[in-house]
């Protein structure tokens, strides 16, 4: 199956909701399954007089609007390639990706910042508005083109945490095989309502509210971008089901009981991105009422490799999310096997013990665009290698995981291995005074030592982040504590870059560290955090 097969076979029921669409929290249009396909067709039709062919590139510079959502069907269902790309990158990484895909068509939407779209305009451009004009070859089937279910549908680019993104390559069978995991573990049916917040650029939107909602049959509320506290009315307006979300939008929202209790047809919100905390996922539900179900996969292998199902027992449900040190990042979809490795030696872990997460099956990518080298360290023996640890817990009968860090993140201070995420656990108390995040830097004393920032918009007392630091045990504890007001370095999806962060502790790799931490004050970021230090 393909996903010009998936829009081509949607001749029932046409006139059912399809999309709806919210701008800065207030409803603008709403869209029938008849309205995607004709957008969709004629956003085809205009394609293919701009002379693009199967396996062309075309690159989508865009934030959410239904415009950005028909265009990255319609592209796939020409058997071109889309590269959805954030338009808030750099300079620098648009080159990047413009002159590693060659794409015959760069497609710019509206607002984006003139930097990019000076880059853009470098190649053939167009405003994504002028795809949607009316056009006399507005049928589907115009090009004629034969899709294969391996052909590849898009190149989905990864956050770049080092120098460069990689471009990820995942096949129509790859994000259709995904889909119908996400369909089967969310139990979701055409009336399923699935509201979306997160950029469809990033795989977790792209796979699950996209791809996954049009192959349901679901209803999308799509908006572009968190309206904030309004997100409870457009639930209750909506009659949503299902919320994408990212630990950073449930720190908000738990911030703020809402003003009435959400609708009883919300069923809960789905975390993934970054780590879930037990502490986020408890002050949501005390806050709101509503569960949170963590998944976890990579763009490697579409989005979602495991999710909390959404049939799980209450019982399962608080022994996975609340029993262990971390929440459980859910069980394995259909179409994707996962295992935990053992790192030190050879064989697949037992129950309980920590290793290498890999995820196997149908869902997996088949490469990085043009980097052989990059692909052939990433798929070993036919699984991904993750890079994450974690181990598993058998629960009600099935397997759920757990994960505990990411093992390039590792910090050897001592020879002791120690993960950042782990240290951030036991830290969880510093929430209080900013927010902060752990990296390993090196140290000619210790091999790496564990560095700790906290972003303090305000005035800090250091005892009482002394207190909270000292609480952890000594093979874990942080001896660099540098407080400041350059904010945390994430990800746009909320991931810390620890190598960025490390950067900020390397005047101290020659320094000596004792028993206790060494707090000093970062003041590369201008001004003076007064009263903290006096």
């Amino acid at each position: 199956m393909t996903i010009q097969d998936l829009l081509t076979a949607q001749t029932t029921r046409l006139d059912v909701p399809a999309l709806s669409w919210y701008r800065d929290g207030t409803f603008r249009d709403r869209y029938t399954r008849r309205d995607l396909r004709e957008h969709a067709a004629t956003a085809a039709a205009h394609l293919i007089q701009l002379k693009v062919r199967s396996k062309d590139r075309v690159v989508v510079l865009s934030n959410n609007t239904p415009e950005m959502f028909f265009l990255l069907l319609s592209i796939m269902s020409l058997g071109a390639i889309v590269a959805p790309v954030n338009p808030q990158e750099s300079s620098r990484v648009v080159r990047h990706i413009l002159a590693t895909l060659e794409p015959s068509l760069v497609v710019i939407g509206s607002g984006i910042e003139p930097h990019i779209g000076e880059v853009a305009a470098s190649r053939q451009c167009v405003a994504i508005e002028d795809l949607f004009v009316p056009c006399h070859l507005n049928t589907f089937n115009v090009s004629g083109a034969s899709v294969s279910e391996r052909d590849t549908a898009v190149i989905l680019f990864t956050s770049g945490t080092t120098s460069v993104p990689k471009g990820v390559c995942l096949s129509h069978r790859n994000l259709l095989t995904n889909a119908d995991g996400l369909n089967e573990i969310h139990k979701l049916t055409e009336n399923t309502v699935h509201l979306c917040v997160l950029p469809l650029f990033h795989a977790n939107a792209f796979g699950f509210s996209l791809v996954t909602s049009v192959f349901a049959g679901s209803h999308v509320v799509l908006c572009n971008g968190l309206p904030g506290y309004g997100l409870w009315s457009i639930i209750a307006r909506e009659e949503v089901n299902i919320v994408s979300a990212v630990p950073q939008i449930l720190r908000m929202l738990s911030a703020r009981r809402p003003a009435r209790r959400p609708s009883d047809c919300l069923r809960y919100f789905v975390s993934a991105a970054a780590p879930l905390s037990k502490k986020v996922a408890t002050d949501f539900l005390t806050a709101t009422g509503v569960r949170v179900h963590q998944g976890y996969g990579l763009s490697e292998c579409v989005n979602f490799a495991t999710t909390i199902p959404g049939d799980v027992a209450d019982s399962t449900y608080e022994q996975a999310m609340f029993g262990e040190r971390v929440p459980s990042i859910g069980t394995p979809l259909e179409g994707c096997d996962v295992f935990v490795r053992r790192v030190e030696e050879a064989g697949q872990a037992l129950e309980g013990e920590e290793g290498e997460i890999v995820v196997t099956g149908d869902t997996l990518m088949s490469g990085y665009w043009r980097n052989e080298d990059a692909t052939r360290k990433a798929i070993v023996g036919g699984g991904l290698r993750t890079g994450d640890l974690g181990f598993f817990k058998v629960l009600d009968g099935r397997r759920f995981f757990f994960i505990t860090g990411r093992l390039k993140e590792i910090i050897m201070r001592h020879g002791e291995k120690i993960s950042p995420l782990a240290v951030e656990i036991d830290l969880q108390d510093l929430h209080a005074y900013g927010k902060f995040a752990v990296a390993g830097f090196e140290n000619a004393a210790a091999g790496e030592e564990i560095g700790l920032y906290v972003h303090a918009v305000d005035r800090v007392h250091h005892a009482g982040i002394t207190r909270v630091v000292n609480a952890c045990a000594p093979v874990s504890r942080p001896r660099l504590v540098m407080i400041g007001q350059q904010p945390i370095p994430l990800t746009s999806t909320g991931k810390v870059r620890r190598e960025r962060l490390a950067q900020r502790f390397t005047s101290f790799s020659g320094h000596v560290f004792g028993k206790e931490p060494v707090i000093v004050e970062d003041t590369s970021f201008g001004g003076q955090l007064g009263e903290a230090f006096g």
